[in-house]
Formats: C-alpha cells, sequence, structure tokens
C-alpha cells in the first residue's frame, strides 16, 4: 500500500504536506508506528520536519531519529537476552562510517537535481511493483490452473 502511494507522489512531483499541528501529530504518530516495526517510517515523519527543520539539516536530524529508534531496539534486545554478535558488529562500525560519508556527498549530488532524482526513483517502484504484482498473479494463476485441472 506505502508503494504506490510513493510512486505517484515523486513521479508526479507532489508531497506529503504537513499544514497544521493536528497533522503533524498524527503524521509522527503513524510514522514511529511504522519505524517502529519495520524501520520504514522515516517518509512519514519527514512531512513533519520539513516544516520544522531547515532542509539543510534534514539528513542529519533523520539519522539522530533512526539512531535513537534503533538504540530502543537495541536496548529491547539485549533485554530479552538476543545474540547481538557485537564483535561482529564492531568491525563493521568503519564501513558503516564510509557509507555515511559517502551518503553525505550522495545527498549533496542529489539535492542539486531533486526532481530528476524523484522521478527516477518514483520509475523504479512503478517497475518493481509492476514485477511483484506480475509474479504474484502468474504464479496465483499457475496455482489456479493446476487445482482445476486444467494443466
Amino acid at each position: 500500500m506505502v508503494d504506490p502511494v510513493f510512486l505517484l507522489t515523486w513521479m508526479l512531483n507532489r508531497g506529503i504536506q504537513s499544514r497544521h499541528v493536528w497533522a503533524d501529530r498524527v503524521l509522527l504518530m503513524l510514522g514511529g508506528y511504522v519505524a517502529g516495526i519495520s524501520l520504514t517510517g522515516a517518509p512519514l515523519m519527514v512531512a513533519v520536519y520539513m516544516r520544522n527543520v531547515s532542509k539543510d539539516k534534514l539528513r542529519d536530524t533523520l539519522f539522530i531519529l533512526w539512531f535513537t529508534l534503533v538504540s530502543i531496539k537495541m536496548t529491547t534486545f539485549v533485554a530479552l537476552s538476543v545474540d547481538l554478535h557485537f564483535l561482529t558488529a564492531l568491525a563493521l562500525l568503519p564501513i558503516a562510517a564510509i557509507g555515511h560519508i559517502v551518503g553525505l556527498k550522495t545527498h549533496n549530488a542529489i539535492m542539486l537535481n531533486d526532481l530528476l532524482f524523484k522521478r527516477w526513483i518514483g520509475g523504479g517502484l512503478v517497475t518493481v511493483s509492476l514485477l511483484g504484482l506480475w509474479q504474484l498473479y502468474s504464479q496465483f494463476g499457475q496455482d489456479f490452473l493446476k487445482n482445476t485441472g486444467l494443466i
């Protein structure tokens, strides 16, 4: 359900915008819920942040938000005695730092060509969504034909 909304908003150069305090609260609650179940709630939160945080600081602010949410989730894992593979994670920190630096440079390049980037990403989402639906329905059709004895 989320993909079609984002692909249309990005391809048509529209965005989810928050103009009222109550809308801010709803978007933050939905974003927090989605972030809690899958760590992908940032797009809903961006609508609120766009009003309250300068465009230059948005990525850094969302990084801190993500870090906070992950810290809460990791604390829960520790409390439940889930094996965290700490040494492996520690060894990957330099790679994460490199990724962060590359991400900052990429973000700056995207900001220079924002509309083009959104159209390409929207087109990619359309392609992936259509391929996924094609695979789903073709498998459903094959199963249906096998179950009815037509194949």
